[in-house]
């Protein structure tokens, strides 16, 4: 039976489109709901009372959880960003 190197050889390569086609299905489903959602919603002026926000910003990850997981997202997303930062340079960086 011929199978796709791109699939790793997988027998019935059939399922990987059909899979795919369904994924797709759903994203679009989702971003259906979502625009209808958007679309009964108001106008948000969300420049208002801008040094509050920024404040609710700093401090308010920190006070939301009073365990040891208070700093895990900002930790995570830092994480995240930094490495992000570290592969665009090396890829950018030209090695001759």
């Amino acid at each position: 039976m011929a199978s796709r190197e791109i699939f790793w050889n997988i027998q019935l390569g059939e399922i990987v489109y059909l899979l795919g086609f369904a994924l797709v299905a759903v994203v679009c489903y989702a971003l259906y709901r979502r625009f209808r959602l958007w679309r009964l919603g108001s106008k948000d002026d969300r420049l208002n009372n801008l040094p509050n926000r920024v404040w609710a910003l700093v401090v308010r990850p920190r006070l939301m959880d009073s365990g040891t997981g208070a700093l895990c997202a900002p930790a995570m997303q830092g994480s995240c960003i930094s490495s992000f930062s570290v592969a665009l340079a090396s890829s950018c960086s030209d090695p001759s």
